[in-house]
């Protein structure tokens, strides 16, 4: 099943759908869950009201072999500094320690190493596992780890949000911090509710605490910066993106850039980021706007 534009999450979900004899239409998944993209607590919810048993995890090789084996394709989440992919892990290759994906953005196989996995703690990377309900019980007895219950918990925050009941995300970010003060998963949730609330200090302060589990994630730099803006003095926020223009991200050289760019003396040191950041990713959008 080939994705459109920004469907990859529905194209994933049926291929694991059509795998258990579900077939579905990725197009009216898409219609029912994305725009722009498709929050992942949004699929969990697609699924669940299809009659899916659902669980989530931090994908690893261990428990990626364990689900294969036991016949459940996954659901694989990654994601870089300004955007995400899913596809589906359908297989793996032992002598390579490898996953063997299927990709809806392309026609090949594609294979995963241990070393994407790794790059990927951060984000998890993420995985999704459906189970039709007369295999409801088996998926449930199998131990996916302790991110999949954080996540779980984190999910209905993201639910909550939806539905603006900030009262009941409250509560459930109240069991991550009891459950797991230092979590990756309750610092997101925190944020979560922070950004809804509009409260910038405290998604800094979120933000930070992201960084300090994972240094030099350039996703939550690009976020930390963009949170900056309209808050913090300009000298700050170019601190802040030259404390990480080592990285050689594209999206914070333009972000940089775009800072540079409004003093005069700076411009010429802005051209030279945008042309790097064109190269490394010739098609950006903001780099040829910027530039």
């Amino acid at each position: 099943i080939r994705q459109h534009h920004v469907t990859c999450m529905p194209a994933s979900l049926a291929i694991v759908a059509a795998y258990h004899g579900d077939p579905v239409d990725h197009i009216e998944v898409a219609d029912a869950i994305c725009y722009a993209g498709t929050p992942l607590h949004r699929a969990v919810a697609w699924a669940r009201e299809r009659g899916w048993a659902v669980r989530q995890l931090d994908v690893d090789l261990v428990r990626a072999r364990a689900l294969i084996d036991a016949g459940f394709p996954i659901v694989l989440s990654t994601a870089g500094t300004a955007g995400a992919h899913s596809n589906v892990i359908f297989g793996y290759d032992l002598a390579r320690r490898s996953l063997l994906i299927r990709d809806p953005g392309t026609p090949t196989l594609v294979e995963v190493n241990e070393e994407l996995l790794s790059a990927q703690a951060w984000y998890g990377p993420h995985g999704l596992v459906l189970a039709p309900a007369a295999r409801a019980a088996e998926l449930e007895a199998m131990d996916l780890g302790e991110s999949s219950a954080l996540l779980e918990v984190s999910r209905a925050v993201s639910d909550a949000l939806d539905a603006h009941d900030v009262a009941a995300a409250r509560a459930q970010i109240t069991a991550l911090e009891v459950r797991a003060p230092a979590a990756r998963e309750t610092f997101l949730a925190k944020l979560s509710l922070a950004r809804y609330e509009g409260r910038v200090e405290d998604q800094l302060a979120q933000l930070d605490a992201l960084l300090a589990l994972h240094p030099d994630t350039t996703a939550w730099v690009l976020q930390r910066g963009e949170a900056m803006r309209g808050m913090r003095p300009l000298a700050e926020r170019l601190e802040l993106w030259s404390r990480y223009v080592h990285l050689d991200d594209p999206a914070l050289l333009e972000s940089l850039a775009e800072d540079l760019r409004h003093d005069y003396a700076e411009q010429p040191r802005a051209k030279r980021l945008l042309r790097r950041a064109l190269r490394l990713s010739p098609g950006s959008a903001m780099a040829h706007h910027v530039l």
